[in-house]
């Protein structure tokens, strides 16, 4: 058999080998079998140079006299480069602190991979998506080994098996087994009503900071909000960090977080540092044991779903949580998961799904604060999909989310939570572009800056979710969008995390508006995971107002007769109220669905009357309401509720889905002489005043005002008092035509449950106080306008 002799360019030719060819063999033939005799990752890069020219031939190959030069991709084999290194130190001072900004400084000088040497511990970097494939496939070239090069170096646990133990163990191949399918799809559909109560309980809280017009730190509560639905979960602990708004962290979750924290620190200093025995690295070493010791406390107190055992695909959806869950899983031959690997399996499963949770939520509120537009369009596609605070957060539903589903993988390109996934070369080897690694090399994906490559992302430093429905996108490298990383060592709780995700999210953004507050530039802090510091601040407005266009001051059309709008924010009341006067009447029809809710004044008989709403818009289309709480009409000091206004029917027709602004406007009122509020003045008075009117579900402490009976010779809705009472009057329809009225409408951001029916206002509502005609609109109080939604089966 012939043969013929090769070396690498960029070597001596004296480190030629001598290589059996076939003179069959073909081109690629020829390139894979030398790539296996050098350790070339990538065969198709591999060329044969000549004297004077590219050898293409296997023929003439085998007829060269002298050795046969080998490049890569057109390039002789060559070291990654390397910043200038200062005695002792190294690279350090060309990395940190901000070892992101400065890494992608070094990747615009050097190119692709880059070797850094901090403290004696040297790593390579790669923003290269073809190089992290390859990085990440555990293969014969790559595996995760963590050493002491490696970032998870400190935190190394080989019982643990996934994330902080090696590949090549038994430990991750059991843990491998049974800890995917509690983690996978059809377990975390298992988990979403966990996740939705617990989002939902924390509106206690995030409603007392609106309310009090609070300030508060995103990542704080985004990290208190996080680890609520993991503790329960994986270790079946509630956390309590909504019991009140200033509840502390559970001492777990703040552990975990600083372990994490430290581990960075220790890691980056080298070895020499993480074996002092006082410092950051005992505090380190102390704080590991002690959530050992936590953790197998909770497995003690853990809830159990049964006592039976079960195959791991029953027990993870049947299991009350992880601790459960490790328990009681057996594998087709009967065996369970080690104790030795379950509690660091759960202190992996419990850290890792909080921070990477934590962080990602922190930076989509970032970005709805940064990116003009993202609220809109998140409360927009939740509007068109029918959501109101009852909707129960299925994966089937958060499926349907397009724009939410783009907005995530958007923020997760410009802001990745992950940066440090790294992997341990096998072998000495060969990367694409002729880069030389020795064994053990640790080799880190830059994911950040692979995310943010201008070679592979138009105008990559722009936020754009409409990026991911453009075929370039589509069409990018595997590589190019890595947030979980990829291969085997994969990040086992991506579908966990992403979820509790599209859970959260929706739940805030249809309840809240997030304003940032002060101007500090925000950056990213660094340790373990990439989160917004502590100085992203962060306020509520009223999630209604923003989301519709053109509020304005005088908004809507004019008539010959001043319009006033008087805006309340009753911040001591449950429901937000809007009290709006309009100028003209408006034929429409409405269910007779109207509840006396009181009066200001016991000796004025009451009267129910119609809604009057003017729309910007013309023609004719149905109209659904969104909102789900309590609909007040005022007219003359006399307050009535609707307890549950279903469906409108109204003069509109645009031309396709959004949401429309509800513009409710009456003529200015001018003998209301002693039951009207001026607006700038009086709304504490009001809030106090409402304040008293206690909301519970007997509608029979309603007392003193008689129910009103159908006046023959006016157009108006008997009302009625019971819930019962509403129900049964849903299909009955009327035309109505009326005078001007004024009207009170609550905002779909509702704190009250739907069912719970109004009682009277307090007796110190009668308070007089007059209404200025020409009254200015006041809107740096949060309006309540209603969401409404166009039903295009109609």
């Amino acid at each position: 058999m012939p043969s013929q002799t090769f070396y690498l360019l960029g070597q001596s030719p004296s480190s030629a080998r001598e290589v059996q060819i076939d003179a069959s063999q073909t081109f690629e033939g020829l390139q894979l079998l030398v790539a296996g005799h050098f350790a070339i990752v990538e065969p198709s890069g591999i060329s044969f140079q000549g004297p004077d020219a590219v050898l293409t031939e296997v023929s003439e190959v085998l007829a060269a006299a002298t050795p046969v030069p080998i490049t890569i991709d057109g390039h002789p084999v060559r070291d990654p480069p390397c910043p200038k290194e200062l005695p002792f130190v190294g690279t350090f001072f060309e990395v940190y602190p901000d070892h992101l900004g400065n890494h992608q400084r070094l990747f615009e000088k050097y190119g692709p991979i880059i070797r850094t040497s901090n403290l004696g511990r040297v790593t390579y970097q790669t923003n290269d998506p073809k190089i992290a494939a390859i990085v990440f496939s555990e293969s014969d070239f790559f595996t995760k080994k963590i050493n002491e090069s490696h970032p998870l170096h400190a935190l190394k646990t080989p019982a643990a098996g996934v994330f902080l133990g090696d590949t090549d163990t038994p430990e991750w191949r059991v843990a491998h087994k049974f800890l995917p399918p509690a983690l996978g799809p059809k377990a975390v559909r298992h988990y979403a009503p966990t996740m939705q109560k617990t989002v939902e309980d924390s509106f206690k809280v995030f409603d007392k900071l609106d309310e009090q017009d609070e300030a508060w730190n995103v990542y704080q509560y985004m990290l208190k909000l996080g680890s609520q639905a993991v503790g329960k979960l994986t270790l079946g602990i509630d956390f309590q960090h909504f019991d009140a708004p200033d509840a502390p962290v559970h001492e777990m979750v703040h552990n975990i977080a600083e372990v994490l924290s430290l581990n960075k620190k220790v890691t980056s200093k080298g070895n020499w540092y993480s074996s002092l025995p006082f410092g950051d690295p005992k505090r380190l070493r102390n704080l590991r044991a002690r959530i050992e010791e936590m953790v197998e406390e909770s497995m003690k107190k853990a809830s159990r779903g049964g006592v039976e055992d079960l195959p791991l695909q029953d027990a993870a959806l049947t299991a009350s949580n992880m601790v459960d869950y490790a328990i009681r899983a057996t594998d087709n031959k009967g065996e369970k998961l080690p104790k030795s690997s379950v509690v660091w399996a759960l202190v992996v499963a419990t850290g890792a799904g909080f921070t990477t949770t934590s962080s990602l939520l922190s930076w989509l509120i970032y970005g709805l604060c940064q990116y003009e537009g993202m609220q809109e369009r998140l409360l927009q596609e939740l509007i068109d999909h029918g959501f109101d605070e009852n909707t129960e957060m299925t994966a089937d539903f958060t499926d349907k989310l397009e724009f939410l589903d783009k907005y995530i993988k958007e923020t997760q390109r410009r802001h990745n939570p992950s940066f440090q996934p790294g992997r341990t070369a096998k072998v000495d080897l060969i990367l694409p572009g002729g880069y030389k690694l020795p064994k053990d090399a640790v080799v880190i994906p830059a994911l950040h800056h692979i995310h943010n490559h201008p070679g592979l992302w138009d105008n990559p430093a722009r936020f754009n979710p409409d990026r991911w429905d453009t075929e370039e996108v589509k069409g990018r490298h595997k590589a190019a969008y890595i947030p979980f990383a990829m291969g085997p060592r994969m990040c086992i709780g991506f579908n966990f995390a992403l979820q509790e995700i599209k859970v959260f999210l929706p739940k805030l953004v249809y309840r809240y508006k997030f304003s940032r507050e002060g101007e500090e530039p925000i950056e990213a802090s660094n340790q373990m995971a990439s989160k917004v510091d502590n100085s992203f601040i962060v306020r509520f407005y009223e999630n209604i107002r923003h989301a519709l266009p053109n509020i304005e001051d005088g908004a809507g059309p004019k008539t010959d007769k001043e319009k006033q709008v008087m805006i309340f924010n009753f911040a001591s009341l449950a429901p937000l109220h809007v009290l709006i006067f309009v100028p003209e009447s408006i034929t429409i029809k409405i269910f007779e669905t109207v509840a006396q809710l009181g009066v200001f004044d016991s000796s004025i008989t009451p009267k129910v009357v119609p809604y009057h709403l003017h729309f910007q818009g013309s023609n004719e289309k149905k109209l659904r309401f969104y909102d789900q709480t309590t609909f007040v009409c005022a007219m003359e000091g006399k307050l009535f509720s609707s307890d549950e206004l279903s469906e409108t029917d109204l003069k509109w027709k645009p031309s396709n889905k959004q949401l429309l602004e509800v513009v409710v406007e009456c003529q200015a009122i001018e003998t209301r002489e002693s039951r009207e509020y001026e607006v700038s003045e009086n709304i504490s008075s009001w809030r106090d005043e409402l304040a008293a009117r206690q909301l519970n579900n007997n509608t029979s402490t309603i007392q003193n005002d008689p129910l009103p009976q159908r006046d023959p010779e006016s157009q108006v809705v008997p009302a009625t008092n019971t819930r019962e009472g509403v129900a049964g009057e849903h299909n009955k329809e009327k035309e109505i035509t009326a005078d001007p009225q004024t009207l009170c409408k609550s905002s779909p951001r509702a704190r009250t449950v739907p069912d719970t029916p109004c009682t009277p206002i307090a007796e110190n509502a009668h308070k007089k106080t007059d209404l200025k005609a020409n009254t200015t609109l006041n809107f740096d109080t949060p309006d309540a306008v209603s969401i409404v939604e166009i039903d295009e089966e109609d």
